[in-house]
């Protein structure tokens, strides 16, 4: 018996990157009829995901978490990540299930594919799984890498060609409060992940072995224990391991100073919403300050080489995130502009439904999230190898 039917341009979604599963048989719709689905068909779903990128399991009755999981081990019975092993703020609601990034309902996420900046332990493919879909926007984009690389400027894909970039993560001993675009939270700032947190130990020689497994460099700072700099090395142009196409590595510009601002110009041109009004001025207004004050201090610590420290509180003295290239220039804002306008250009954007599951190649598509309303917005999401 047919369970479900694979459709391409269908006329909720017209996108050559998302192929989207149906049942053809409303009294076949189950969880378990669609882990049934994925086990008989699994050579044509893996086809057809290759061929777009991503797929939409939709109209099938998942009713929790924990369904969630038996679908996504139907594709993965031993190779679905136990471990989230990024810095994002999540919680583990099952053995391998966990809430998407746990950010402002006001703020956007921009485009990434899911650690990229740490290619050792980057996962092949991600689950998306809607519990509850908002009141209104809260979207996950989609948007195809390939085409992204396309619509770079020359200039930037040579440099990129010939440097890696290099990224780093402040994780401090305990949570704190301090200037940084990626902590704002009206009216204020949340604080910081801790480093026991992100590595799910409070040992620091387990932290070291973590980190220097998965190739990622690492500083403490005042001492062993203390508030900690991880830094990871990463290529931004990439040959996908399947199809051989060279696909933009899915850069994240929310590690760079600016990425934030210019991600909330563009959703303030897709909402057009007063509330996006005065997130994009807010945004720009607390990055125009951190910046100032980063000059302040770059400036100081050249004039006077480290000798006469400013105090630790000094505003500008740290940055939760941040990126260059591997010989210490910077990204300029104006191509963290043009990597966003390339992002939006090619993205798929479609209205979440209640039981919705979405599986990416994360290689080849990446993904981000739009600001949203209403009281609840449950997305959650499991990485496969």
């Amino acid at each position: 018996m047919t369970l479900g039917v694979i459709m391409f341009y269908s006329s909720s979604i017209d996108s050559p990157n998302l192929g989207v599963i149906e049942p053809s048989n409303p009294a076949y719709c189950s969880s378990e009829d669609l882990c049934q689905l994925i086990a008989s068909s699994s050579q044509e779903l893996w086809k057809n995901l290759h061929g777009c990128g991503a797929v939409l399991l939709r109209d099938f009755d998942l009713k929790s978490p924990e369904d969630f999981e038996q679908v996504a081990l139907s594709l993965f019975p031993t190779t679905l990540a136990a471990e989230y092993p990024g810095g994002a703020p999540r919680k583990k609601l099952t053995e391998h299930v966990w809430t998407t990034t746990s950010f402002s309902s006001y703020m956007p996420i921009p485009a990434h594919t899911e650690l990229s900046y740490v290619p050792s332990i980057q996962p092949d493919y991600i689950f998306f799984y809607c519990c509850k879909s908002p009141e209104w926007g809260g979207q996950t984009p989609i948007i195809d890498m390939g085409s992204v690389l396309k619509d770079l400027p020359a200039s930037l894909i040579d440099k990129c060609r010939q440097k890696a970039m290099v990224y780093s993560m402040l994780s401090t001993a305990k949570p704190q409060r301090f200037l940084d675009i990626r902590l704002f939270q009206w009216p204020w700032f949340r604080k910081s992940k801790t480093w026991d947190e992100v590595f799910s130990s409070d040992q620091p020689d387990i932290v070291e072995k973590k980190c220097l497994a998965t190739g990622k460099q690492i500083k403490w700072l005042n001492a062993p224990g203390k508030d900690l700099i991880v830094e990871t090395k990463a290529k931004s142009i990439i040959q996908h391991p399947i199809t051989g196409e060279e696909v933009w590595a899915g850069f994240s510009p929310i590690f760079h100073l600016w990425g934030l601002a210019i991600e909330a110009l563009f959703v303030t041109l897709h909402q057009k919403t007063w509330r996006s009004f005065v997130v994009l001025f807010l945004l720009w207004l607390v990055t125009i300050i951190q910046q100032f004050f980063t000059c302040v201090y770059n400036v100081w610590n050249y004039v006077f080489k480290e000798k006469i420290n400013l105090p630790s509180w000094f505003p500008g003295n740290r940055i939760r995130l941040n990126v260059c290239f591997e010989d210490g220039t910077s990204l300029s804002p104006w191509e963290v502009f043009l990597i966003i306008k390339a992002y939006w250009k090619n993205a798929t954007i479609f209205n979440w439904r209640d039981g919705d599951v979405l599986l990416l190649d994360n290689k080849r598509i990446g993904h981000q999230r739009l600001p949203f309303k209403g009281s609840r917005r449950d997305i959650c999401t499991a990485f496969g190898k």
